[in-house]
């Protein structure tokens, strides 16, 4: 499977599979790479909340869902969540 980029709004989420980590891009003319945010092992799917002030990852590999807080581009909750997640939704 190749990698694949997700773009809102002003900014793209790139997750490779079976990596820990997540790419944030920038759409500033030249999609200039601005940093990496690592997550749990096998990042797999990615949602928002409604204001898009955070991103939600499932990491299949580590059992967990990394919350991300988008302004700080930092994680700021691993929420354990048992064997293999897989999709996400967000219910506000």
């Amino acid at each position: 499977m190749l990698p694949f980029i997700l773009q809102v709004e002003n900014c793209g989420f790139q997750m490779p599979p079976m990596e820990k980590w997540l790419i944030i891009l920038w759409l500033g003319g030249d999609w200039t790479l601005q940093g990496n945010i690592t997550t749990g092992a096998d990042a797999h799917a990615i949602a928002f909340n409604a204001d898009g002030t955070n991103a939600y990852v499932t990491n299949q590999g580590a059992g967990t869902v990394s919350v991300i807080d988008v302004a700080t581009h930092s994680v700021s909750n691993t929420i354990m969540v048992g064997s293999k997640p897989n999709g996400i939704a967000i219910k506000q």
